[in-house]
């Protein structure tokens, strides 16, 4: 099965995150937000 591309998106801008994560869903990646580090390393 040939996964898509998995994006981390980290900024403190909630406006930034979903508007970067929106133009990579709408391009066939998966999106994962984190708003701070601590958000980002739980995700990874």
């Amino acid at each position: 099965m040939n996964r898509p591309d998995h994006i981390l998106i980290v900024d403190d801008d909630r406006e930034i995150r979903e508007l970067v994560a929106t133009y990579l869903d709408r391009n066939e990646m998966r999106v994962t937000l984190a708003a701070n580090g601590r958000e980002m390393r739980s995700a990874l």
